[in-house]
């Protein structure tokens, strides 16, 4: 998993999942979302998702006033699956 911090858009790249995201990754990433010119986290550049990729983007929900942007179908399906897409949708 890559990130990249461009025009006040946090854009998350490749494998997004169980095997690529650590403790490390997920600090970095809650950082990134946290930092006051973040207002966007752009999820077109997730090539596989799992469990690991719908945590994050849980906690970029949590923080309130961020947007979601470009969520692949893939990570459509898994929020339905785990019955949180109410909240994306919001």
């Amino acid at each position: 998993m890559q990130t990249l911090v461009q025009d006040n858009c946090l854009y998350l790249k490749g494998e997004v999942s169980v095997w690529t995201v650590n403790r490390q990754t997920y600090d970095t990433f809650l950082r990134q979302c946290k930092q006051p010119d973040i207002q966007s986290v752009d999820f077109s550049g997730v090539e596989k998702a799992d469990s690991a990729c719908i945590s994050l983007l849980l906690a970029a929900l949590r923080q309130g006033s961020l947007k979601i942007q470009s969520l692949p179908q893939s990570m459509r399906s898994l929020a339905e699956l785990y019955e949180v897409e109410e909240w994306i949708n919001a």
